[in-house]
């Protein structure tokens, strides 16, 4: 048998409906320079399948699939190709080709078979990808082949890449910030607000803030349930400035962070539990009640 080459595309089977990315007009530079890579990318992937020889392309479509038990990234800023062909081999066959044909550096994620309504076998075959972090990652190819009435093999393919959301270039609190005032609620107890003017611990506030990453986009969001702590964190260059920037903490089974910088908000991040032990550390709020 030969090998014979199929299309492109970026892997990831999506396990959940999810809100769209933002538009590309709201989409900072390198977001969107992210999402072009991931297109490329699953277009290559799909390509550089290898299917049995005797495969014949009856087009893009939008079947395949659409839950596949193996890939199940939350990730909702993906790109998909697909792709749908019949190879006239039974499909443990085909399945077995693909895998001794992987392209690159793939790696198995899942092989399984189940039966059909119509009293068929539907194979579902997974392969992963390494990601290129901060760019590209959830890298997968996800293929379900069928069998036909004839004994050959339906099989369709999606390729899937999920592009990092970036921070934009303003979202920072700004180097001007020298003074920073803390109001915490925690256990219930609404503490007096505490300015903080000490240039190294302004700094390491900042510091943590803007190192946080973006929070990515997800398709479902699982937190234990428990009480809420918040945190207001707001910026000045000095104690009677106007407001640079304001930082809101909320920790409860999970944890978020915003910031504002001069009334335009930001994407959320991360470190929202990082700061609130931050703040207990440097003593101007309780200790956070899971830590």
């Amino acid at each position: 048998m030969r090998r014979r080459g199929i299309a492109a595309g970026a892997f990831w089977i999506a396990v959940l409906l999810a809100p769209a990315p933002p538009a590309v007009a709201a989409l900072p530079q390198a977001s969107r320079a992210n999402r072009t890579e991931a297109k490329v990318v699953a277009a290559r992937q799909l390509a550089a399948v290898s299917l049995p020889a005797g495969a014949t392309s009856v087009g893009v479509g939008r079947g395949g699939p659409a839950r596949a038990p193996g890939c199940t990234s939350s990730d909702t800023n993906m790109v998909d190709e697909r792709g749908h062909w019949r190879v006239p081999e039974h499909p443990a066959s085909v399945v077995r080709w693909v895998r001794a044909h992987a392209p690159g550096r793939w790696h198995r994620i899942l092989v399984q078979h189940t039966n059909t309504r119509a009293g068929g076998i539907l194979w579902y075959l997974e392969l992963g990808a390494p990601s290129r972090p901060g760019h590209v990652i959830d890298r997968c190819l996800a293929f379900a082949v069928t069998r036909t009435a004839s004994g050959t093999s339906d099989v369709a393919i999606v390729s899937e890449a999920a592009w990092v959301l970036t921070r934009p270039r303003w979202d920072y609190v700004p180097r001007a910030a020298r003074v920073v005032t803390v109001t915490s609620d925690v256990n219930g107890d609404r503490a007096r607000p505490a300015t903080l003017v000490a240039p190294g611990t302004v700094e390491r506030i900042r510091r943590l803030i803007n190192g946080s990453r973006v929070v990515q986009p997800g398709g479902f969001t699982s937190c234990p349930f428990g009480p809420t702590d918040s945190y207001r964190l707001v910026f000045r260059a000095q104690s009677d400035g106007p407001t640079l920037a304001v930082a809101s903490a909320v920790v409860t089974g999970c944890s978020s962070l915003s910031l504002s910088v001069r009334g335009r908000p930001g994407p959320g991040l991360v470190d929202g539990w990082g700061l609130a032990v931050l703040l207990h550390q440097i003593g101007v709020a309780p200790r956070p009640r899971s830590a």
